[in-house]
């Protein structure tokens, strides 16, 4: 759609066609700053509960995420924490070989 629609643009608006560009650029920014929180360091068994921690809106809020080196550890000793709840790995594989 955009090749189809930008020379007729460029013919009728000119430079002004950069703006629309620029806008979604910058409307895109904000809302990916204000609605999406950051998960870096947050391991994917925890996601969903990290989510429901979360507010919509996220700037100014803070969520306490786990430390990283015990959760490593816990990781090596084979305990798996999700949503708050600590399972042994061996349970935890015994229950999806059931199922």
């Amino acid at each position: 759609m955009i090749a189809q629609v930008s020379p007729p643009a460029f013919q009728n608006v000119g430079w002004k066609y950069y703006l629309v560009f620029a806008i979604c650029g910058f409307t895109n920014a904000l809302f990916f700053w204000a609605f999406l929180p950051e998960t870096r360091g947050v391991p994917l068994e925890e996601l969903d509960s990290y989510f429901e921690k979360v507010p919509l809106f996220v700037p100014g809020s803070h969520v306490e995420l786990r430390d990283p080196a015990a959760r490593e550890e816990e990781l090596r000793a084979g305990k798996l924490v999700v949503g708050g709840v600590e399972e042994d790995v061996k349970e935890v594989r015994e229950k999806d070989s059931e199922v």
